[in-house]
C-alpha cells in the first residue's frame, strides 16, 4: 500500500526473514560462517555478525512498526521515516561518515571509492525522490536485487583497490594491484 510513511511508500507487513531479530540473526551467523571459513579468523566473522545485526538495529530506528523479534504477530518500529527532516540527515551522515572512515585507514586509489560513493549516492536519491513504486511485485523486487549487485561489486572492486594503513611493505602494493 503506496503512502504508508512519508519516506518508504511501501506497507512492509511480513518480512520475517529478512527483518526480523531471529532472522537477522541467522543471516549474520550465516555470513559469520563464511568470513570464517574464508579468513580463518574470528574478529572478521564477529565483526560481519555485528554489522549484519546493525541492519536490524537501524531498521528498528528507521521503520513504523513492521519489525518483529521472530516473525510474531507483535510489531515495533521507532517510525523515523515519518520525519524526512531528521531521516534524510541521519541516513547521509551514516553514508559519509563510513565513507570517511574507510578512507582514513586504508591506502589506495582515490577513484574507485568515489565512484561507490557517488552510486550510493545517487541511489540514495532514487529512493527519497524518485518516483513511488504503485505496488511491490516482480519488477520492484529485481531492480532492488539490481541495485543491491551493483553496490557489492563496486564495493568488492574498491575492496580490492584499497589496504589497511598498517599493511607494509614491497608485496602489498604488487598484491593489490
Amino acid at each position: 500500500m503506496p503512502g504508508i510513511t512519508a519516506m518508504n511508500p511501501l506497507d512492509l507487513y511480513f518480512m520475517p526473514y529478512t527483518h526480523s531479530l531471529l532472522g537477522t540473526a541467522v543471516w549474520g551467523l550465516a555470513f559469520a560462517a563464511f568470513l570464517l571459513v574464508k579468513w580463518r579468523d574470528v574478529v572478521p566473522a564477529l565483526i560481519g555478525f555485528l554489522v549484519v545485526m546493525s541492519h536490524w538495529v537501524l531498521d528498528l530506528v528507521t521503520h513504523r512498526p513492521d519489525l518483529t523479534l521472530a516473525g510474531g504477530e507483535d510489531k515495533i518500529g521507532f517510525g523515523l521515516w515519518n520525519y524526512p527532516w531528521a531521516a534524510i540527515p541521519l541516513e547521509l551522515a551514516l553514508i559519509l561518515g563510513s565513507f570517511i572512515y574507510f578512507m582514513r585507514r586504508t591506502k589506495g586509489p582515490l577513484v574507485p571509492p568515489l565512484i561507490l560513493l557517488g552510486v550510493m549516492l545517487a541511489m540514495q536519491a532514487i529512493n527519497w525522490f524518485g518516483p513511488e513504486p504503485e505496488s511491490a511485485g516482480p519488477a520492484l523486487y529485481l531492480s532492488a536485487l539490481a541495485a543491491f549487485l551493483v553496490a557489492t561489486l563496486l564495493a568488492a572492486w574498491v575492496g580490492a583497490t584499497r589496504w589497511h594503513k598498517r599493511e607494509v611493505g614491497l608485496a602489498v602494493t604488487s598484491l593489490r594491484r
